[in-house]
């Protein structure tokens, strides 16, 4: 079963990403950034606090997941990661650095595909598509006004896209009041 821990936990690591994404888009803009650096971590906060305050409780939300699902798991994890460390080598190593946050953006985006299947959770693939759109913005961004602007994009598009699943996946479980991801 996915049990509220197994949930708690994919809300937990989501908002602790969205943290490092929104954190990379304040990095491209200009200034101090204390603001938005006070409110990625307000919001940050405020969202784990939510996920490990929610009561355990039932819900219609679990699901049976498979027996070997942690091994399928690692495998989507190493794969991602191996390939996030392939594309920025690769665009280092061309000259393309401002590349990097759209391409990294994509492979996430594409590893929520399995992930979807494997944890039988048809949003990932909203989340995917999202994050794909989001990573496409990026390019267009880099193209159209450099680096920075495609940093930007990227950054706070996909903090808020993992932000907004987590919510999402919050307030389907038991009406907000725990359970499983929806």
């Amino acid at each position: 079963m996915m049990s509220w821990d197994l949930s708690r936990a994919a809300n937990l690591a989501m908002t602790g990403f969205a943290l490092l994404w929104v954190l990379s888009g304040l990095s491209a803009v200009d200034g101090t950034g204390v603001t938005g650096l006070a409110w990625a971590s307000l919001t940050a906060v405020a969202t784990a606090a939510w996920v490990v305050c929610m009561p355990a409780s039932p819900s219609s939300s679990d699901v049976s997941l498979p027996d070997d699902w942690p091994r399928r798991f690692n495998r989507i994890s190493i794969l991602q990661g191996v390939a996030i460390v392939m594309a920025v080598a690769a665009l280092v190593w061309t000259g393309s650095p401002g590349a990097i946050p759209p391409a990294v953006c994509s492979i996430v985006a594409l590893h929520f595909v399995p992930l979807a299947r494997l944890f039988r959770q048809p949003h990932f693939m909203v989340t995917a598509a999202s994050l794909l759109g989001v990573a496409m913005a990026g390019g267009v961004g880099l193209v159209i006004a450099g680096a920075d602007a495609a940093l930007g994009l990227v950054g706070f598009g996909a903090g808020g896209v993992l932000w907004g699943t987590v919510v999402a996946s919050l307030l389907a479980s038991d009406g907000g009041r725990g359970g499983g991801i929806r």
